[in-house]
């Protein structure tokens, strides 16, 4: 009897080992793998949890850092009297739109240096029987209030967002009131006892530039964005400016009577334009 318990202990024991180890088989073979979880458990569709291939790919892209806004300021205008700000709106991958507005608050210093002289180079000085030429106007000419600033343009950026180049229009002016020399004794031209009629005559010299613009602008990673541009503008400068006439006569009671007209039609001059400058800019 007891050697027959003894076989049916050792034959239940045997069973139950035999079917833990089947079942730790089995539930070993059965167990998911790690993507497989990460594959029940991950969102998907658009949420904020959810990944994509198409997120990576944003992230990795060299538009997805270029801000959307972004104003700027170019100090090189300060040079040309002018106080402006510049937007830029980046509409596509490849694409911006830009524009600015602004006013001269002074004479326009490189244009006195350099500009006069080109259109007298060009041009020949060819001017009118007496007609006033702009070096006069500009030397006795005194500042006679702000004219606007306008910009616009359409920027094309490569595939990394850093070069680019861009056509663009500018327009911008000097208004300035000539003073007869006539009327000043420190001026050698200077005449006693003389008469002056339409003194104080306000004469614009108004640019119209059209300009083609390569540039690199490489932006900062924080979270104030800054754009730091360098560019090179090339172009055309048409520059539409008044004319002045003056006439003189004799006269035994007024002395020398000196008469400044500024003539209905204006004068076009067309330049060579270039600029090489800098823009800074904040970026949202």
């Amino acid at each position: 009897m007891k050697l027959r318990t003894h076989t049916y202990f050792i034959s239940a024991c045997i069973a139950l080992l035999s079917y833990g180890n089947t079942t730790h088989v089995q539930a070993q073979e059965t167990k998911p793998a790690a993507n497989e979880l990460d594959a029940q458990y991950t969102p998907t569709g658009s949420g904020i949890l959810s990944y994509s291939k198409s997120n990576a790919d944003k992230k990795n892209s060299s538009s997805h850092d270029y801000p959307t806004h972004i104003v700027k300021v170019t100090p090189g205008l300060f040079i040309r009297s002018i106080v402006a700000l510049q937007y830029e709106y980046h509409m596509s991958d490849n694409t911006s739109l830009c524009g600015g507005v602004g006013f001269n608050y002074n004479k326009d210093i490189l244009f006195q240096a350099t500009g006069l002289y080109l259109i007298n180079e060009l041009t020949g000085n060819k001017a009118e029987a007496n007609e006033i030429d702009h070096f006069t106007i500009y030397k006795y000419g005194n500042f006679g209030g702000s004219l606007p600033y306008l910009y616009g343009g359409v920027k094309f950026c490569n595939s990394d967002g850093d070069g680019y180049f861009e056509i663009n229009y500018s327009r911008y002016g000097n208004a300035l009131i000539y003073t007869s020399p006539y009327n000043n004794p420190n001026n050698n031209g200077y005449v006693y006892n003389t008469t002056i009629v339409n003194d104080n005559t306000k004469v614009k010299f108004v640019s119209n530039v059209f300009g083609l613009k390569f540039g690199t602008q490489h932006n900062t990673e924080s979270k104030i964005i800054t754009t730091h541009e360098f560019f090179l503008t090339l172009g055309l400068n048409v520059i539409r400016r008044d004319v002045l006439i003056s006439t003189t006569a004799e006269n035994s009671t007024q002395g020398l009577v000196v008469t400044y007209t500024k003539q209905k039609s204006a004068k076009n001059n067309i330049l060579p334009f270039i600029n090489i400058g800098y823009s800074f800019g904040i970026g949202m």
